[in-house]
């Protein structure tokens, strides 16, 4: 996807598919977008090899971030970032801070570290792919994908390892 000026566009068409199909879908109350910021993070400091061999974001896909957030702008949806914090830490905290109010809260991700968050009230959301139906992950979805409870993800993972995480 190249437009008339030869810029990719491929990432923000995505992301914007994405965010329209989940508004159309969902009818989301509140929606929030939240991001990394390229600053290291408290963990970095922690660690020094935290990450290490993760791959850089590609540049064609760095270059295309601003589009992303100019589609955010225009549709009114907030962004959130903090230095030194991951976007996990952010959605994390808003999980925490904010549950169980009476707001459901529906972490759209694929990340499984998430499943750690999941409890009466915050599920995760993952848009089906190739007409699949959407999928919703509960406090039972974790039983059946992990085998443990939600508040026992964290040390499921922490046995298994992260390579990504290094």
């Amino acid at each position: 996807l190249i437009n008339s000026k030869g810029e990719d566009t491929s990432a923000p068409y995505g992301f914007a598919n994405a965010v329209l199909r989940l508004i159309s879908e969902e009818n989301p109350e509140y929606l929030a977008v939240v991001f990394d910021t390229p600053e290291p993070t408290f963990r970095h400091e922690i660690y020094k090899e935290y990450k290490a061999n993760r791959e850089k974001m590609p540049d064609e896909m760095r270059k295309q971030f601003p589009r992303i957030i100019e589609f955010l702008t225009l549709m009114g949806i907030p962004t959130i970032d903090k230095v030194g914090f991951e976007a996990d830490d952010l959605m994390g905290t808003i999980v925490i801070n904010e549950s169980p109010k009476e707001t459901e809260i529906y972490l759209m991700t694929g990340d499984k570290d998430f499943m750690q968050l999941i409890r009466p009230g915050v599920f995760m959301y993952a848009q089906g792919k190739g007409g699949a139906e959407s999928e919703f992950t509960s406090t039972d979805g974790v039983l059946e994908k992990f085998g443990c409870r939600p508040e026992q993800v964290i040390d499921v993972l922490g046995l298994m390892g992260d390579s990504s995480d290094n």
